[in-house]
């Protein structure tokens, strides 16, 4: 008998990949009866999720059972979309990569080439692993407005002729197994909240400062979808009603006053305009290079970056006096801007959050890796098939 219970198979799957358990531990930790821990283990047993691995203490009779994740018994395809960069991984269920690609296209390209180059990345990941015979799926994620139900990518700025176009469908036409398509940040940032996460339940928000600022909530361990294509879109909340003017169109936009893009343009026009600093006015420089200039504690990127922090702070603040999160990672190259500076967003978040929420708010950063991003697409249409989460 097949218990359809995606809660129970998901909390016992999470205390399994987080150590070797038994029935009886399980009982203990989850409060559930023996005998329905012993029809899930068996079902999950069936399914090749699990697997027997010795055996534990006994505390009186048999020695009981130990079981572990069976890591090669299921795998997945993930597709992270960050134009130029596309990257994709083989996963496991216990986050393990088993091959890995990149690759690079223009900005702009037209659709159909972009179906083409994604299909013959997963065409490479699937010869790079040829022990495995079998995948649960494909996920692929992408930015701007996606219908994850039809799997269509409603409009995606960096590609041309990319309107309502519907990647699943082309894609499915190209390759030999199913492909779910997602809005790229919440699934994306679902590396750092999978079962086997610490504190992987909690309410977390996941914030990358890329070419915007996107946030993905994660509630009981899954990712939240709004009703309709554009959940988390922390760098449309309006901080000041007359201010600038925000690509979106629409005025006084976080993005508008802390977009990485933004602070950039500052600092050059600055040095242009006569001031001294080691921001370069006669090239392009990226993220990367920027924040690395604030690390090295150079007055005018230091001053810029303090000031984009400060409305990137109130933003966040504001959320966590609505949502009350457990955790907050913020992603991107601004993690290499030096322990210092990232006390001071540390700290500026706190005061612009109630007291009583900020008490134990753990905030921390990352340096944004897309390879981490098609990992954790590719974790979440593991689980999502396997039903050890809800399908959402």
């Amino acid at each position: 008998m097949e218990i359809r219970n995606s809660v129970s198979n998901s909390q016992i799957v999470q205390l399994i990949l987080q150590n070797k358990v038994t029935a009886p531990d399980i009982v203990k930790q989850t409060g559930y009866s023996r005998p329905t821990v012993d029809t899930l283990l068996s079902e999950l047993l069936k399914r090749k999720i699990i697997r027997k691995r010795g055996v534990g203490l006994s505390s009186g009779g048999r020695r009981p059972v130990l079981y572990s994740l069976n890591e090669s018994g299921r795998f997945a395809i993930g597709v992270a979309v960050a134009i130029p960069k596309i990257a994709g991984v083989v996963v496991d269920l216990s986050g393990h990569i088993h091959a890995e690609d990149i690759i690079s296209i223009p900005i702009w390209s037209p659709a159909d080439h972009f179906i083409g180059e994604v299909s013959d990345l997963i065409k490479r990941l699937e010869k790079a692993a040829p022990a495995i015979k079998s995948f649960e799926g494909i996920g692929i994620a992408i930015p701007g407005l996606v219908d994850p139900v039809k799997g269509v990518s409603i409009f995606f700025s960096r590609l041309s002729t990319f309107f309502n176009t519907p990647v699943k469908e082309m894609l499915e036409e190209r390759l030999n197994h199913k492909v779910a398509v997602s809005r790229y940040l919440g699934s994306a940032a679902y590396s750092q909240i999978f079962p086997g996460q610490s504190g992987a339940r909690k309410p977390t928000l996941y914030i990358e400062l890329g070419e915007g600022i996107e946030m993905a909530l994660f509630h009981d361990g899954k990712p939240y979808r709004g009703n309709m294509l554009n959940e988390g879109g922390l760098g449309h909340m309006v901080i000041d009603a007359n201010g600038r003017t925000c690509l979106c169109g629409a005025k006084g936009c976080l993005e508008a006053y802390a977009a990485n893009r933004v602070l950039i343009d500052e600092a050059k026009l600055r040095v242009r305009n006569g001031e001294k600093s080691m921001v370069p006015s006669d090239r392009e420089i990226d993220d990367e290079e920027f924040y690395g200039i604030v690390r090295n504690n150079d007055p005018l990127a230091l001053e810029i970056a303090e000031k984009g922090i400060d409305y990137l702070a109130l933003g966040i603040g504001n959320v966590v006096n609505l949502l009350n999160p457990a955790t907050i990672i913020i992603s991107g190259a601004i993690a290499n801007a030096g322990e210092s500076f990232l006390d001071k967003i540390r700290s500026r978040i706190i005061y612009y959050s109630l007291k009583i929420l900020a008490e134990k708010l753990e905030i921390r950063f990352m340096p944004f890796d897309l390879k981490e991003g098609a990992k954790g697409v590719g974790l979440l249409r593991l689980y999502e098939e396997l039903k050890l989460i809800d399908n959402l």
